[in-house]
C-alpha cells in the first residue's frame, strides 16, 4: 500500500464511519491519522529534494533579452509544489542579487542549477 492509498483509505473509513453518527470516535481517528499522513508525505518530499531551503546555489540561465548565458549565485528561499503541465513539479525560488528573484522546476536540478558546492556542471553548461 502507498501512502496515497493509506491517505485515502482513511477518508474512506471516515466517510463510512459518519453513517454510523460517529458514536465510536473513529472519525475523528481516521481523519486524524489521514492528517498525519499528509504531513508525512510532505516532510518525505521536502527531504528527498536535492536542496533544502537556505542552501546556496548556482545557476546558468539565459538572459532573454539578449541570449547570453550567465551564472548568478544565490540562496534558495521556498521550495512548493505546483502543477505544470498536468505534472506535479517542485519550484526552488531563489534570490539573488540582492532583490532578484527567479524560479526553477525540480527538474533543473543537475542541468542548469547546483548546490554550491557540488557546481562542476556549471562549467559544463557555460
Amino acid at each position: 500500500m502507498t501512502i496515497d492509498e493509506a491517505i485515502n483509505h482513511c477518508y474512506e473509513d471516515a466517510k463510512k464511519e459518519e453513517s454510523c453518527n460517529g458514536k465510536n470516535g473513529c472519525v475523528e481517528e481516521h481523519l486524524q491519522l489521514a492528517g498525519w499522513l499528509e504531513e508525512l508525505k510532505e516532510i518525505k518530499r521536502v527531504e528527498s529534494f536535492p536542496c533544502k531551503v537556505g542552501d546556496r546555489v548556482i545557476a546558468t540561465v539565459v538572459r532573454q533579452y539578449n541570449g547570453h548565458k550567465v551564472t548568478i549565485h544565490g540562496r534558495v528561499t521556498e521550495i512548493y509544489p505546483t502543477t505544470h503541465k498536468g505534472k506535479l513539479r517542485n519550484v526552488i525560488r531563489v534570490f539573488y542579487d540582492f532583490d532578484r528573484v527567479l524560479n526553477f522546476y525540480d527538474t533543473d536540478f543537475g542541468k542548469t542549477i547546483f548546490v554550491e558546492n557540488d557546481s562542476k556542471g556549471v562549467e559544463d553548461n557555460k
